[in-house]
């Protein structure tokens, strides 16, 4: 499949982004958005890079929280999301829509376990605390090149 100079470039962005920012839909019906850790970025973590070719022109994301995180309790109700990831410098920005839900295969989550979270997730990578979330994206919009664009994911 040929992907067109702006899906590449979104691409790029999203495993070069420090952060996303994720939103999640609150039980008064507004948006809850929080900036989270990209765990695509392949700077910060190179241990993963493996992991996501699978993923390279899909634009699937992940994220680590806690169980008894508000996002967890929003995303058994609605698991309509978005992320949201910018380069201010280039002034290119991106919105992903799609579905978020928990990530229970063992493997993907000890795949993505830092060491460091044990702060976050005292019982550790197999304990009850530690959630991974996957968004599954179906649309791409956002600002490049000076022009904005939209396009639906597969």
């Amino acid at each position: 499949m040929q992907y067109s100079h702006i899906h590449i470039a979104n691409i790029r962005l999203i495993n070069s982004a420090k952060v996303g920012y994720l939103s999640t839909n609150g039980i008064n019906g507004y948006p809850q958005s929080r900036a989270m850790i990209n765990l695509r970025n392949g700077v910060m973590f190179k241990h993963i890079v493996p992991f996501f070719k699978q993923h390279d022109n899909d634009m699937t994301s992940y994220f680590h929280a806690n169980n008894r995180s508000n996002k967890i309790e929003q995303l058994t109700r609605d698991t309509k999301s978005s992320v949201y990831y910018s380069d201010f410098e280039t002034a290119h920005g991106l919105l992903i829509t799609g579905h978020l839900t928990a990530v229970t295969d063992k493997a993907i989550k000890h795949t993505f376990w830092q060491d460091k979270w044990i702060d976050f997730y005292p019982d550790g990578v197999d304990g009850s605390q530690y959630a991974l979330l996957k968004l599954t994206p179906n649309r791409a919009c956002g600002w490049f090149e000076h022009k904005d664009f939209e396009y639906i994911l597969p």
